[in-house]
Parts: C-alpha cells; sequence; structure tokens
C-alpha cells in the first residue's frame, strides 16, 4: 500500500480496515482518541469524523496519514525491541553503601550527610531506598527554592501538608512526620542556604525525624563548619552518618557493565575509562543508552564506533551535586 497522503486512493474496504484497526488500538492501550490524532497529526475534529464514518472532506487524505502513523508506529516499536534496556537498578558497593547510611538514619532516627562527585549514585541509590521503604520522603532542591519557605512548601507538598501560611508550615509538617518512624531525604542541598540548612535540623531535633542531606562538598563545609564567616558556622552540632566520595568505589562500573551485559574488552575498557571522569557513572550510563539507540538498526549490534559517538555528544559537567 502506497503511504504518500495525496497520491492514494483507498477502497470503501480498505477504509473501513483501518478503523478497525484504529479501534483496536484504542480499546485495546486506553489510547484517547485526543492523543492518537496528535501522534498522526491530524486535526481532532477531522480524525473524529473520519473514524465515524461522518467526514465530509478527503477522507483518502487522512487514511494515508493514518497508514503514516500505523507504520511509524510499528517501527519504533521494532527499535525498541532491538535497544538494549538500561538497568533499573544495580546493587554498586557505593548504592549498598548509601543505602546502609539511609537505613540507619531512618531507624535510629539520626542526621546523615552524604557527599560525593556528580554521577556516583547518590540519588539513584536514595530514590531505590524511598521506593522500597515506607515513610520516606524525597525532595529535590533547586537554585529558586534555597531559602526557608520554598523548601518548607516542598516538603509539604510530598507530605500531603495542605497549609499555605509560612509561620504554621514548619509545625504542620512536624505534627505530620513526628513519631512514625520518617526518614527525610533532602537531595541537592548544596542549593539551600544557612536559615533553610537550620530549619531542617530543627525538624530532626523538635519532631524525631530522621534526615538524610545529600549534595556536594558545599554543604558539607557548611553544615560540619570549618570555613569563613557566618554562613559556614557549625550547623549540626552532631551528625551520626558522614559519606563523603569523590568517585566510584572499585567495581561500581563492573558491575554496572556487567547489568548492561558489556563483554567486549575493548568497549570495557573505554566505558571505565568514562567511569573515572567527571559524571562519572552517570555519564557512563547515560553514554550506553544513546549508543543502544544507535545500534538498534546495526545488524552487528553494538559496536565501539556507536560508544564513541554516544559518549562525544553527552555533555559532561564540570561539576555538580
Amino acid at each position: 500500500m502506497n503511504t504518500t497522503t495525496d497520491q492514494k486512493a483507498f477502497t470503501d474496504e480498505e477504509q473501513a480496515d483501518l478503523r478497525a484497526k484504529v479501534n483496536a488500538i484504542l480499546t485495546a492501550e486506553g489510547m484517547t482518541r485526543t492523543d492518537l490524532a496528535k501522534e498522526s497529526g491530524i486535526a481532532y475534529g477531522t480524525f473524529t469524523g473520519w473514524l465515524g464514518g461522518t467526514y465530509a472532506g478527503n477522507n483518502d487524505m487522512v487514511a494515508g496519514k493514518i497508514v503514516m502513523w500505523l507504520e511509524s508506529r510499528k517501527e519504533k516499536r521494532q527499535a525498541a525491541v532491538r535497544v538494549r534496556r538500561a538497568p533499573d537498578f544495580v546493587e554498586t558497593k557505593t548504592a549498598g553503601h548509601f543505602t546502609e547510611v539511609l537505613r540507619f538514619a531512618q531507624v535510629l532516627p539520626d542526621i546523615a550527610v552524604i557527599v560525593g562527585a556528580a554521577g556516583i549514585g547518590k540519588t539513584t541509590a536514595a530514590r531505590r531506598y524511598r521506593d522500597t521503604n515506607p515513610n520516606v520522603l524525597m525532595v529535590t532542591m533547586h537554585p529558586s527554592a534555597g531559602t526557608v519557605y520554598p523548601m518548607l512548601a516542598a516538603i509539604a507538598q510530598e507530605a500531603n501538608v495542605q497549609e499555605k501560611v509560612m509561620t504554621k508550615l514548619f509545625r504542620e509538617i512536624g505534627n505530620k512526620l513526628g513519631d512514625r518512624n520518617v526518614l527525610l531525604i533532602v537531595d541537592e542541598a548544596q542549593h539551600l542556604d544557612t536559615k533553610a540548612l537550620e530549619q531542617l535540623r530543627s525538624l530532626h531535633d523538635q519532631f524525631g525525624i530522621g534526615l538524610a542531606v545529600m549534595g556536594n562538598a558545599t554543604v558539607l563545609g557548611r553544615i560540619l563548619g570549618g570555613g569563613k564567616g557566618d554562613d559556614f558556622a557549625q550547623l549540626f552540632s552532631r551528625v551520626g552518618f558522614k559519606v563523603s566520595q569523590k568517585g566510584p568505589k572499585g567495581d561500581d562500573a563492573c558491575r554496572l557493565l556487567a547489568a548492561w551485559d558489556i563483554t567486549d574488552k575493548e568497549q570495557l575498557k573505554f566505558l571505565k575509562a568514562i567511569a573515572q571522569k567527571p559524571g562519572a557513572l552517570r555519564v557512563m550510563n547515560k553514554t550506553l543508552q544513546l549508543a543502544s539507540i544507535m545500534a538498534a538498526q546495526d545488524p552487528n549490534g553494538l559496536r565501539m564506533e556507536h560508544i564513541r559517538a554516544a559518549y562525544a555528544q553527552i555533555d559532561i559537567p564540570a561539576s555538580a551535586g
């Protein structure tokens, strides 16, 4: 069947067959007519009219677009089957260490500070812990949420606290989360100012909430003291657990590569070298994801040239939390 939309004439039987295929997809996959119209590039009113057999315009043009959409959909699914899937989670030594610290902070409850270079798996391990343990909340800070109120608002949203008045928000969060063996994980905490960090400490001190603060070396200096000026005065009188790690542990990359089923010696050497550079395991993982997409159409599978090309396109961070 020719897929050009302005030349092909469709018989009534072909039109009916296309409508049946579309209706089957809508029913089986729970796809909405709105979404299908957008994906196929057909105006909603035109699409619904054609599907119902009431469209008075050029039905052949609509049918042609439907054919193109069906074929494109098929090709994408076939490519997806060929693309190697990134492992959901790999229990590296680093991830295991972070998980242990998070568990201690929740059970006791206590304060944990986890500091490390970008890409070693802090956030991945924290999300995994949150998803596999009860009473764990996780918020991610950013430059626009560095002061007290935006930070508390983010925590309130995760805790399902409806209070909006700043003067009441702190206590409402504490009352909601206190005495429930809760762990609050605050990621990218280097974006928080001194007063916001002090408010976190107060949540732990007054309500017994387990607290894990994660970020780069900046946040460690501000929490533990040792810097110059008021901003670096010691904020937390005690920290139960402190982890400071500059890069992946010895076999972290090996475990991740094994999960990817990478066995070629040249590929292994190149990818392990990536894991030792800025971005670490995160960049290595992204490189493999992109290389797998590039290799999807190659009958020889994933090759070194795909990996090199993918790595060349990855934006390598100079530093990050």
